[in-house]
């Protein structure tokens, strides 16, 4: 079925605030069982929680610590500086290393204070330095302030003195492992930079070496450039058989003899380049005889270059290593003092737990919401036909009427009685004749409504005679006939009321008559209909009761006894209405139903099972008798709003004596 108006599931959406109130006034009791249960545990539980007491130090993290070791030129060398937030969480998270509270629990001067072993749970044995580590652990606590560099560390005891003492000792451990890691630390960079500085200072040594095999060929490489521009100036001069340039030409000669002398011990004379010119032998083999030197020169000059690049770069790295250790020499200690204590541990006044408007707020709203739900779940749990809407959608039959719940104040008067003795006080089961009682009161109203809706049932006719039964016993049935009774014949309508619960005959009670005479004896002694009524018990009304005790209801109801008493009954009266017994119980109502224009179901709010009554219905469809309508009796205030604007101040009257009756 689909919600066109809302999102929430069907059950959910159809409950109304009002009915929530109702709900929660109906269950009054288990809330207030629920709430009171779980607020009594929260103060058992602080008056016998023990008392902690916490002490707190506080630990700051500088804004700039300083590293070990780091290249001073380097430009991205403060990302690497321990300033950030992981820094503080890496504090953070030292602070609370589990070796740090072994050396805790192995500090005499602490564990030797008579009161630090209290609430330790040691069961009269010896103490475990590892479950007393672990003791300590649990009980302390270590936070970064928000937004800040500070760390707070407590620790919570029964002796606020201890709790002081072993901040104190956390601390000061704390410290000593610091220093500890810090000693390592310095020792391990020591060593990596003397280690680094002799390979460094070995691999610039061999590139020195290296560059300085190529130093004279380099300066050949330049007399050869040198007397190739002297040679060019003198051929703008002179012809080629001029002393001059013939002079030059030989200079020339003697110039690259010189080279290739001097090539021959560059390629051949260090192995370190010898990879070098195997890898150019090839190239040199194949050039032309007049371009082999020129080639040769152009080879030896662009791995100079590469040589002097690198010991440039190998003598800036050396350089920088040194630089390095004298910054570790320097910082010495640095990390070991990087953080400092911002606020010694206090030494606490009051108890810090148990938190007892904290703990009594947690406990009312827990409370609260116990109670909730134990109300919604009864609720989920209950299967009894509560209000109108369930009981029209439930059974598919209109409810014809709803008569408020009433109370015969009479008998609620007095001192408290038991439980069994209230509920026999309530009107609703056999109860009294309220429409003459009270005839303005909500149930009053409430059987005039049920003649209204019967009388709209169709023609005068077809609702002459009426039979009002039950389900079960209690729910009601005497209480309504006796009343939709009345209540017809003060509009001058003539009325015959019959009681056919041969069985649990009730009806005589309820008018105060005898009940020697009646349908029993009509059907098994032909006593006349005239003969065997009560006249004018109200105006309008008469009453004919059940009659003595019958042995076989069921075979005195199966004859044609009833039909006969009925046909004389509705040739003397203009409405004739029937009280039988419950349907679930016995067949008597069955018996007599098909004779009858009208049926009505009476189903007592609250209290009638929603299986019971389906199965009354069926139990009518199965014989083929047509159900009129539901009548829904007792209906207490929470379950509908009744005639709002008619009942007023009374309203609240039966209100207060339904909380007597049913709640208290």
């Amino acid at each position: 079925m689909e919600n066109s108006g809302s999102s929430l599931p069907e059950p959910l959406a159809a409950i109304h605030w009002q009915q929530i109130v109702g709900l929660a006034l109906r269950r009054a009791t288990l809330f207030a069982a629920c709430f009171g249960t779980v607020l009594l545990l929260t103060i058992i539980y602080l008056l016998h929680a023990p008392r902690l007491y916490q002490s707190t130090g506080t630990l700051q993290v500088p804004t700039q610590e300083q590293r070990q070791f780091r290249n001073p030129d380097d430009a991205n060398a403060s990302n690497d500086d321990l300033r950030g937030d992981d820094v503080i969480k890496t504090i953070e998270q030292n602070l609370q290393n589990f070796s740090l509270f072994q050396d805790v629990a192995n500090d005499t001067n602490l564990t030797s204070d008579p009161h630090f072993l209290e609430g330790f749970p040691s069961k009269d044995r010896p103490v475990d330095p590892t479950d007393l580590a672990r003791w300590i652990q649990n009980n302390t606590h270590v936070l970064q302030r928000h937004g800040t560099r500070l760390i707070d560390i407590s620790f919570e005891h029964r002796d606020a003195a201890v709790a002081q003492k072993t901040v104190r000792a956390l601390i000061d451990a704390f410290f000593l492992e610091n220093a500890k890691a810090q000693t390592a630390t310095e020792q391990a960079a020591s060593s990596f930079l003397v280690t680094q500085s002799a390979q460094v200072s070995e691999r610039l040594q061999k590139s020195e070496n290296s560059l300085q095999i190529y130093k004279d060929a380099l300066l050949l490489k330049d007399r050869i450039e040198d007397q190739q521009r002297v040679i060019d100036a003198l051929l703008q001069r002179y012809r080629e058989k001029h002393p001059q340039l013939i002079q030059a030409r030989a200079l020339m000669a003697d110039l690259m003899k010189t080279f290739d002398s001097e090539f021959q011990r560059v390629a051949n004379g260090n192995t370190s380049e010898a990879a070098y010119w195997a890898g150019n032998e090839a190239e040199i083999a194949s050039a032309p005889p007049a371009n082999r030197t020129a080639l040769e020169l152009k080879l030896v000059e662009a791995r100079a270059n590469v040589l002097q690049m690198e010991v440039d770069t190998q003598s800036a790295l050396y350089d920088s290593v040194l630089k390095q250790h004298g910054t570790a020499d320097v910082s010495t200690g640095a990390l070991a003092t990087q953080v400092r204590i911002s606020q010694e541990p206090d030494l606490p006044m009051k108890p810090a737990k148990p938190r007892k408007t904290i703990t009594l707020a947690v406990g009312s709203l827990l409370g609260l919401l116990l109670g909730a739900a134990a109300v919604f779940g009864a609720n989920a749990l209950d299967s009894t036909i509560k209000t109108m809407l369930e009981a029209e959608e439930l059974l598919g039959f209109p409810v014809l009427g709803a008569i408020p719940f009433f109370i015969n104040e009479e008998k609620t008067k007095g001192p408290p009685r038991s439980a069994s003795s209230r509920r026999a006080g309530m009107i609703g089961t056999r109860g009294e004749l309220v429409v003459q009682t009270d005839p303005a009161s909500g149930a009053a109203e409430g059987f005039r409504s049920l003649r209204a809706a019967i009388g709209l049932l169709g023609k005068s006719k077809d609702h002459r005679s009426i039979l009002f039964t039950s389900a079960l016993p209690d729910e009601g049935k005497t209480f309504v006939s006796c009343n939709y009774a009345l209540a017809s014949s003060q509009i001058g309508t003539k009325t015959l009321l019959i009681d056919i619960d041969l069985r649990r005959p009730s009806v005589h009670e309820v008018f105060n008559l005898q009940n020697k005479n009646g349908f029993v004896e009509m059907v098994t002694q032909g006593l006349k209909l005239e003969d065997a009524v009560y006249r004018d018990v109200a105006k309008n009304l008469d009453v004919l009761t059940s009659g003595a005790r019958c042995p076989n209801p069921a075979e005195l109801l199966s004859g044609t006894g009833f039909s006969e008493v009925l046909t004389a009954a509705l040739m003397s009266y203009d409405r004739v209405v029937v009280d039988c017994s419950p349907i679930n119980l016995v067949s008597d109502s069955l018996l007599i139903a098909s004779h009858l224009n009208s049926v009505c179901l009476v189903v007592r709010a609250a209290e009638t099972n929603r299986r019971d009554a389906q199965h009354a219905l069926n139990l009518l469809e199965r014989a083929g008798i047509k159900l009129s309508g539901i009548v829904l009796n007792a209906v207490p205030p929470w379950s509908e709003r009744l005639y709002p604007h008619y009942l007023g101040e009374r309203s609240a009257k039966y209100r207060d004596a339904y909380r007597y009756v049913y709640q208290e």
